[in-house]
């Protein structure tokens, strides 16, 4: 049996799958720094091994997906060191000053996804993905559930859905989260470029990752 997002199941769930499945061998993939869902789910690697005891546990810790930048920005936003490929790229950048709709319709009218073919426009709940949605200028699909096609283009959608998901640029709305785990999230959606818009000030969840910005001279 594999069971992936194993972090999103909480003890009683995992032991109903034992339960069920008294004779399977198990394969149980998890991150506990993706785990965003309030009360529910198991928050450390230490919670899910006593779950199965005399388990064999390996960590898969290089990163292969997003840029070295995006990479070293996730990696400041957990307690937890990140190892992956120094792929070069753009440095993730910090949007403020403005209502968070009028800071994505800038970036758009910059030009500078023009050439991505998949741009993530990710927020923090779905009632905030369909407040951006109604306010685009441009044309984008909005994913409200799982079983949605995923379409190149333009997607909105609340971070709930974009797990297992990645996008050539992500333009993740910050304005409303105080979870780091879910900071982390949407910003290793990006494989190429990261914008994080701020509607008001920059929320204390990305000020601890200060330290990234000023190594690079920002």
């Amino acid at each position: 049996l594999l069971v992936d997002e194993a972090q999103d199941y909480n003890a009683f769930q995992h032991a109903i799958l034992k339960k069920m499945y008294p004779y399977a061998s198990f394969t149980v993939l998890a991150d506990p720094r993706q785990s965003v869902f309030p009360g529910l789910g198991l928050k450390t690697e230490e919670e899910l091994l006593s779950l199965y005891p005399g388990c064999h546990s390996t960590k898969l810790e290089c990163s292969y997906r997003s840029t070295g930048p995006i990479c070293a920005l996730a990696s400041a936003l957990t307690d937890s060191k990140i190892d992956y490929f120094e792929r070069g790229g753009e440095i993730p950048q910090v949007v403020t000053g403005a209502p968070a709709p009028q800071l994505l319709s800038d970036i758009w009218d910059s030009g500078e996804l023009a050439d991505y073919q998949t741009v993530g426009i990710i927020c923090s709940t779905a009632v905030r993905a369909e407040m951006f949605f109604q306010s685009l200028s441009f044309p984008a699909t909005l994913l409200t559930s799982p079983e949605q096609v995923l379409q190149s283009g333009i997607v909105i959608l609340p971070a709930a859905l974009s797990k297992g998901l990645e996008f050539d640029a992500v333009i993740a709305d910050c304005s409303d989260i105080s979870d780091p785990n879910m900071l982390y999230l949407l910003c290793t959606r990006a494989l190429h470029r990261l914008y994080l818009l701020c509607e008001k000030e920059i929320p204390p969840v990305l000020k601890r990752a200060q330290q990234f910005w000023h190594k690079r001279g920002i």
